[in-house]
Order: C-alpha cells, then structure tokens, then sequence
C-alpha cells in the first residue's frame, strides 16, 4: 500500500494551512506512524493507519477461531485514531513509542512494554523548560542526551533495585547495578 502514501503527500503538498485539512490528507497515509503538524498557531499530533474493527467477544491475547464469527468489523475511523492539538504543555514528543493510552500492538507485536525511549526525552525536556524557552542547541542537547542514555538503566533498574532491596549475599552485585 505504499502508493496510497504517495496520494496523502501529494494531498498534504496541495493545501494543509490547517490541522483539519492535515488531518484530512495524513489520514489516507495506510501505514502505522506517528505524525506531527506545526505551524504558527498549532500543534497537531496523529497516528495514521488500518486498525481493525475486532468482532465482539474477540480475546486479543489469544488466536481466534476461523470460523467467521471472529472477523475483522471494518477498520476503524479517522476520528478514532489517537491524535492530539495544541497539549496543554504547549508541545508533543514522539519517539518509537506507544500512540496513545489503552492502544494496542499489532498482531505481531504481543505487547507494548512499559518504558520508551520518548520518556527519557520527555524527562530531559521539562527539566531544560524549567529555566523558560529553548534554544535550538539545547533542544538538540535534551535530544542527545535522551539518545544516549541507556534506557534500561535510567528506567526500569531502579525499579528492579527497589524490589530486590538488601538482599543478603548480594551487596557486591547490588553496588554494581546502582553505579551503573
């Protein structure tokens, strides 16, 4: 379906002065991405694709019968898509991570994990807004850093020290893992 893309950017080059007509031409983009729109007033976030309509009663940790019963209902419709305009905090990130609250992984991604990439950024970036607006070197500091870190060390390591706690016998492993 990558020809379809082509028809949503040809869209997008004729006429997008406004998040409603991005909107209008992103959401012919058939493919699972995160989109974002900006221009003097507005942010825009999206999430283009085909979603299926799961039939009711359908277990999406668990395979489906063949019997028809569990069919695909449709796709789902553009105003069903996570999208998001103008946050309260005045700005969107996206990096790799999960389109939006409750959205599930595709068929052949069996979960979202708990931690992204994009949280490391979100961290860095509201610390750096602490001290009011941004250059476009220190955004591009937050962004660096954000890339660099290890994500499984900054995130989900102290979760993992907190539940482990001072296990006897384990001192030696514990202060290696909490210096990392």
């Amino acid at each position: 379906k990558e020809g379809q893309n082509a028809i949503a950017f040809q869209k997008i080059n004729k006429n997008t002065p406004k998040p409603k007509s991005f909107l209008k031409s992103i959401s012919k983009a058939p493919g699972s991405f995160n989109w974002l729109y900006v221009n003097e007033t507005d942010v825009f976030y999206y999430h283009s694709g085909l979603f299926p309509i799961r039939a009711a009663g359908v277990d999406y940790d668990l395979p489906s019968w063949g019997t028809g019963q569990w069919e695909w209902q449709g796709f789902l419709a553009t105003e069903d898509h996570p999208q998001e305009l103008n946050p309260a905090d005045g700005y969107i990130t996206s990096w790799n991570n999960k389109p939006a609250r409750d959205w599930r992984a595709s068929d052949n991604n069996y979960s979202y994990g708990m931690t992204y990439r994009v949280d490391m950024l979100d961290q860095g970036l509201e610390a750096a807004l602490g001290g009011g607006p941004l250059t476009v070197g220190e955004m591009v500091e937050v962004m660096a850093d954000a890339g660099y870190t290890d994500l499984r060390g900054q995130e989900i390591l102290p979760l993992a020290l907190d539940i482990i706690g001072a296990e006897p016998g384990l001192a030696t492993v514990l202060g290696l893992l909490s210096d990392w």
